[in-house]
């Protein structure tokens, strides 16, 4: 080896009697107190600035929540929200609640979407913002309807309308309650004191305005036509109202229509000996009931249809459709003729049951995709249907009542039976021969989403808003809008594209009456600015009750009806409609954003409120205001367990928040508290899928633990440390103090832009990972010897403390909005400069920002050469402890210059090279060296050197690692001690500090 290993040795310091160090007497002391056994363990611990701390490192056995019941109470969680409306604030944040509804306990997917909002507003709360969140909750419906009265053992049938609202009044202020407590148990931060409610009076007036508003536009019209029907719940249904089982079963049927009127061009096609055959029209449907309401059969004039004979009767179908005639029929088939399907024009047929002579007609919902090209026509249970109807004058006959079963007008054979029971067997019977095969067919298909059951298509009077003349402009409107996650930015298109209609009304008797009058021989509806602005002021007297407590002539004075020339109170009959619970929802922007102009700065919602309240706020505010009542949406998932199933009752899988909270014997869930549940919410993020179980549970609370861990060791090295005393000036610090201040920088720089774009799940594993790798391995592992061994009031440990506070500062500022009552608990404990002193809570912070001059870039680069070289030096040395070894660096040029601001010394026990090697000492030279000795291991290897220039180079450097030559320190514990009977220079220097 050409090298020489220059072994360079510090002595014992000459001038410990020279009145710079400790006097001989006091070193001979501790030296002869070694030799004989009697080393002052206590003498050299009590020298150490060990971490103190009260913050509890223990989460288990119920720990963190019985901390967080004392904190939330300590910290004003609930008068919080108060403090800060009275605050002079420049700017203001709305965030609109999207009400829950009270019909029961909390779950998972309410913990998402309040915490969220949460989250959302204490950051912006932090950021200097005023924040304006009024909680509400949805109050009316069927199912809030039918629990109240089942509590009681009640029916609704039974009851009247007043003690029907009385119970469900009531049972939805019990639940509100309920809520609320969970909410605010929760940390959730808003004016619970004044949460809107859609059953409250003032609420109803405004929604009376909206709809008579609306309704002279031309916006609401009342209209006779399909729509969706729940038997189960006796009501209509709007769309958002749905759910898609893809799994139902229908009973699908093919049959025959006999045709009674053959066009001349399909005789034509036909010999005339087969002519007196029967013919007949080949229909699929899924829904057999409909079949007594059948009024046409229509066709497609650009299909291809053909005659095939089988079994002594001719059969018309598509073209397309003839290669299944063999198996569907049981026999062989012969093809006649093909026409085209214009040709069907004039054609006519019979009824299978009431033998009625009906038409065939073209429509452009048919296609050949499907069964055989012709389509029975039913505009009752049909929404093409019931528009082939209206051109061509066809009557609408809806012949099932509220149930679901028939009328008796349909006849003493079907009347009673009911769809989805026994109604289509019924209809078998009567079509007897015509029935060509019967089988199961599964698809997709709607149900109630409250009963979870099917719906019907059935004809009937109802309200409608005309999404069609609002559909443009709300589109038009939704340009500006941003939506989060950019990916669902289409979903709110889609829906609001697909949307047909807007039925709100609803034929139950829990809700806000809808404010029309009808004339008792004309069945006129009468509604007038008048009439709503007195059924208003007698609703804010006396509740909505009143529309069913009080006669027309209270609720219509004669004097209203004068001014129209109208008749008289007794010529009207109340309506028996109240409104869509969405139409009560979707006018809230009415009520609750009043002070902000009707616009709120974020609505945050489920996946599902597309076609939902984020539609039903669009279109109310478009119809009044032309403009959205949202500036920003923010879309959530749904939860889901570990294996990625829906969460249901009788699978067993559904996780109780409560029981996250406060621990669960029945579900073996151990006691987790608020944060853990806040935390997994926030790393859920905006997935389309929410996952949550014991797995992931136990994972966010070991984030969380091991956050609370770095951050009580950064605390406990901060016991007798004043920000406002102690601060060391930037330019003051070590140059591996200003490296962490940038990463520290570039840490909350991304933690900003990540809330800005609602990236939560990016939050807590940028912190996770921050707090690990940057924090704990890294910084907190190199500065202990600074921080524990060296004097108290030194530049270098107060230098890694002021790097410590700020690092606690920063981390506190940006997990308070997550997981806000460890905030405040770390914010109890944190050192706090003259400023802060009389602020109660982290939240009262004026506004954050991390130092600009934090972002020094040649700060970051200075440090990596050594950064890699330390890699590679802890690759040798393996689960070896580095304070055990002497290290040589030979470098030339710009690495070792480099190098040499690191320490500036050619040797070195206690330079920015030694703490962030973490060895016994470092040794930097630039010349080359002729020999080696046994015991060394040499490294030759490379890294990157930045240059001023902005450039950087590749420079090769030699690395000599051999065992320590020094004894460890009885005190600090690393080898930097001449003699293993006296402890090192540093530490004689802090232990004989003031000695005299």
């Amino acid at each position: 080896m050409y090298l020489l290993l220059l072994r360079i040795v510090a002595g014992c310091r000459n001038n410990l009697c020279d009145g710079q160090g400790a006097p001989l007497r006091f070193i001979r002391e501790i030296r002869l107190g070694a030799r004989h056994g009697k080393r002052p363990h206590n003498e050299f611990e009590r020298s150490l600035n060990l971490p103190k701390t009260k913050l509890s490192l223990t989460l288990r056995d119920g720990a963190a929540f019985e901390r967080e019941k004392r904190i939330q109470k300590k910290f004003g969680f609930t008068s919080l929200y108060q403090w800060q409306r009275t605050q002079d604030r420049d700017c203001q944040f709305v965030l609109h609640d999207g009400p829950p509804y009270a019909n029961g306990s909390l779950h998972v997917g309410h913990a998402v979407n309040k915490i969220l909002k949460d989250i959302v507003n204490r950051y912006k709360l932090l950021q200097g913002y005023r924040i304006n969140y009024l909680p509400g909750w949805d109050c009316h419906g069927l199912p809030i309807e039918l629990k109240a009265v089942r509590q009681d053992g009640g029916n609704t049938k039974s009851l009247p309308a007043s003690v029907i609202r009385s119970k469900a009044r009531r049972f939805a202020q019990k639940i509100i309650k309920k809520q609320k407590s969970s909410f605010q148990n929760w940390g959730i931060l808003g004016d619970w004191d004044n949460a809107y409610q859609t059953m409250d009076v003032s609420y109803s007036a405004e929604q009376l305005s909206i709809f008579y508003e609306m309704y002279k536009k031309g916006l609401i019209y009342q209209e006779f036509m399909p729509v969706y029907w729940s038997p189960s719940s006796r009501t209509a249904l709007a769309e958002a109202e749905l759910v898609y089982n893809p799994n139902h079963i229908s009973q699908s049927l093919w049959l025959t229509f006999p045709l009674s009127k053959i066009p001349e061009k399909i005789q034509d096609l036909i010999p005339k000996e087969l002519l007196e055959m029967p013919f007949h029209l080949l229909v699929w449907t899924t829904t057999p009931w409909t079949i007594p309401a059948n009024q046409a059969i229509c066709f497609s004039p650009t299909i291809s249809y053909c005659c095939v004979l089988a079994n002594s009767n001719i059969y018309i179908c598509c073209e397309e459709f003839l290669c299944s005639m063999d198996q569907l029929l049981g026999t062989d088939c012969k093809l006649l003729s093909t026409f085209n399907g214009s040709d069907l024009s004039n054609a006519t047929y019979y009824h299978p049951i009431s033998q009625e002579e009906l038409p065939l007609y073209p429509a452009s919902h048919v296609t050949s995709a499907k069964g055989s090209g012709l389509v029975h026509t039913a505009p009752a249970h049909g929404h093409d249907d019931f528009h082939v109807a209206l051109e061509r004058n066809l009557p609408v006959k809806c012949l099932i009542g509220e149930d679901g079963s028939y009328l008796p007008e349909t006849g003493p054979q079907l009347a009673g039976k009911t769809v989805g029971i026994d109604a289509n067997h019924a209809v078998l019977d009567l079509l007897g021969k015509h029935t060509i095969k019967v089988e199961d067919f599964k698809h997709s298909y709607p149900y109630d989403w409250r009963t979870d059951k099917p719906v019907i298509i059935c004809a009937s009077k109802q309200w409608f808003v005309n999404t069609k003349i609002l559909k443009d402009k709300a589109i038009e409107c939704l340009k500006p809008v941003n939506v989060y996650p950019p990916s669902s930015e289409n979903g709110m298109l889609s829906q609001l594209d697909s949307r047909t209609y807007w039925c709100i009304s609803r034929q139950r008797v829990w809700g806000l009456p809808i404010p029309v009058f009808y004339h008792r021989t004309s069945g006129k509806p009468f509604i007038t600015r008048s009439s709503v602005e007195h059924l208003s002021s007698v609703f804010l007297k006396k509740g909505s009750d009143a529309w069913w407590d009080l006669p027309v002539d209270q609720l219509l004075p004669e004097h209203i009806l004068k001014e129209h020339n109208a008749g008289l109170p007794a010529d009207y009959v109340k309506g028996k409609d109240i409104f869509d619970i969405w139409f009560d929802s979707g006018t809230s922007w009415s009520s609750v954003l009043k002070e902000s102009n009707h616009e709120a700065d974020l609505y945050l919602e489920g996946l599902d409120q597309f076609g939902a309240w984020f539609q039903t706020s669009l279109l109310t505010s478009i119809a009044i205001n032309e403009k959205p009542p949202y500036r920003s949406l923010v879309v959530h998932g749904f939860t889901v367990d570990e294996s990625g199933k829906k969460m249901s009752k009788s699978v067993g899988n559904v996780i109780d928040p409560a029981d996250v909270i406060n621990g669960s014997k029945e579900s073996k869930m151990p006691s987790y508290g608020v944060d853990v549940l806040r935390w997994w919410v926030a790393s859920s993020g905006l997935h389309t899928n929410v996952s949550i179980g014991p797995t992931i549970l136990g994972k966010c609370n070991e984030e969380i633990f091991r956050l609370r861990k770095s951050c009580r060791f950064l605390l406990g090295n901060l016991f007798e440390f004043s920000p406002s005393d102690h601060i060391v000036e930037y330019e003051m610090l070590l140059p591996q103090d200003k490296y962490m201040l940038h990463l520290l920088y570039m840490f909350a720089e991304k933690l900003s832009q990540q809330y800005a774009n609602h990236r939560y799940n990016k939050m807590t594993s940028t912190i996770d990972r921050f707090i690990n790798s940057e924090v704990s391995s890294f910084y907190s592992t190199i500065i202990k010897d600074r921080c524990y061994c060296d004097i108290h009031d030194s530049l270098y440990r107060r230098s890694c403390q002021t790097v410590q506070y700020h690092i606690l500062h920063t981390i506190l500022w940006y997990i308070a909005p997550i997981i806000p009552h460890f905030a405040e608990e770390l914010f109890e404990h944190l050192p706090k400069p003259f400023a802060y002193e009389d602020l109660e809570s982290v939240f009262m912070i004026p506004d954050f920002k991390v130092d600009p001059q934090w972002n020094n870039l040649m700060s970051f680069q200075d440090l990596q050469p050594i950064l890699s070289i330390k890699e590679r030096f802890n690759e040798i040395i393996g689960s070896e402890g580095p304070t055990a070894f002497d290290v040589i660096i030979w470098a030339t040029g710009d690495l070792h210059a480099n190098l040499k601001m690191l320490q500036p010394t050619d040797q070195s026990v206690n330079s920015p090279l030694v703490e962030i090697l973490q060895a016994s000492q470092v040794s930097l030279t630039s010349q080359k060296l002729q020999s080696v000795v046994d015991d060394a291991e040499i490294i030759k290897a490379h890294c990157t050197v930045y240059l001023q220039d902005g450039s950087q180079r590749d420079e090769n450097y030699t690395m000599i690692i051999l065992p320590s030559e020094k004894h460890p320190c009885a005190r600090c514990r690393r080898f930097t001690s001449t003699s293993p009977e006296i402890l090192c220079n540093r530490c004689i220097d802090v232990v004989t500090d003031g000695y005299e």
